[in-house]
């Protein structure tokens, strides 16, 4: 339900003619059943899985190639980086796998963290991250960017107080779903 609630939370933010960078991640991948049907705008990502949420026309899908890697449903690898690289974002959703004051936003896979960390390079406008309370105070193998990179988390009521506060001393916009 959380995750729902933070996927359609991070839906709303996409804005008509942005170019939006989607990571990987369960929550990532419901955010583009809850678009606008209306809302033109280009999605940009390597989430195999968000294909199957999507349900607006209007919406120009650009799926990254790559090296397909069954257990997150996503594509990754060299060709996924360069193509990564090809668009320049002004908006990119990040589905974190844990977000920790120490370590900022990780990922297990540094696979995936390589084509995160090549979005967050070529995003020219926000980094929002989706994170349940669950993914606080974790730290993944693998840094995907400092939470001073961040310019918004969707979340819960129940994620950690400590984080939220080091966000919001660092400037971060908080939306709690």
């Amino acid at each position: 339900e959380e995750k729902r609630r933070i996927a359609k939370a991070g839906a709303a933010l996409i804005q008509p003619g942005e170019t939006v960078f989607l990571s990987s991640g369960t929550t990532a991948a419901q955010v583009l059943g809850y678009v606008d049907p209306e809302l033109r705008a280009r999605i940009v990502t390597h989430n195999v899985g968000a294909l199957s949420a999507v349900q607006v026309a209007a919406l120009d899908i650009v799926i990254l190639g790559g090296s397909y890697r069954p257990s997150s449903n996503t594509l990754e690898g060299a060709l996924a980086v360069e193509a990564v690289n090809m668009f320049h974002a002004s908006r990119f959703i990040l589905g974190a796998d844990g977000v920790s004051l120490e370590e900022g936003v990780t990922t297990p896979s540094m696979g995936l963290a390589g084509v995160e960390r090549a979005m967050v390079q070529r995003t020219r406008g926000e980094i929002t991250v989706l994170a349940d309370a669950s993914k606080f105070g974790v730290i993944g193998d693998v840094a995907i960017c400092s939470l001073d990179k961040i310019d918004t988390v969707v979340t819960d009521d129940a994620a950690d107080g400590d984080i939220r506060d080091e966000l919001e001393r660092l400037g971060v916009a908080q939306v709690v779903v």
